[in-house]
């Protein structure tokens, strides 16, 4: 026996397939939303050129799309320029991401303050850039997946404000935890 339970084979079997628009991803559309952090996690980037991310979990806590889970990632790590100096911009960008979830503590304290970000609600919107122009043409910015022939779907989330600090904790004064959360 597997670890997927047998017990819903036969409703499994009596489902219909769920129709979808072309095109739809069934992911957080573009917009501003409010939500809760569910999980936090420094772990190493997606992304080739990151070495660390603060990723988050927000889950939409109200209107159409209440349920919906969506990611942020802010990098962490390395914010250097081209020349290898640390980034004024890049920097900025990672202190405005953390300041607005209520973070006041070092860049290098943030690993061991995951915890402080559970629970915590915020604003946030989602960026979703299709690189379709107003033709449903690619548009100059568009990298094509080699398997569907269609530009990527880049995502992106930014954290607008604190709504409500995760659990009473302020994430610079959190007690750091032996156990990181995790997905």
């Amino acid at each position: 026996m597997g670890i997927v339970p047998t017990d819903l084979d036969a409703a499994f079997d009596d489902a219909e397939v769920s129709e979808r628009k072309p095109g739809s991803t069934g992911l957080l559309p573009d917009g501003e939303y409010n939500g809760v952090v569910l999980a936090a996690e420094v772990r190493p980037g997606m992304k080739p050129w990151v070495d660390a991310e603060l990723s988050l979990k927000i889950q939409v806590d109200e209107g159409s799309h209440e349920g919906a889970v969506t990611f942020c990632d802010i990098e962490l790590a390395p914010n250097t320029g081209k020349d290898g100096n640390p980034s004024r911009g890049k920097l900025g960008f990672v202190k405005e991401q953390l300041t607005n979830l209520g973070y006041t503590g070092k860049l290098s304290g943030v690993e061991g303050n995951t915890n402080a970000f559970l629970g915590a609600r915020v604003s946030f919107r989602q960026k979703v850039d299709t690189h379709l122009d107003e033709n449903g043409n690619p548009d100059q910015w568009a990298r094509m997946n080699p398997n569907t022939g269609a530009p990527y779907i880049d995502r992106e989330v930014y954290i607008n404000e604190l709504l409500q600090a995760g659990f009473g904790a302020t994430p610079a004064a959190a007690p750091q935890s032996a156990e990181p959360s995790v997905y």
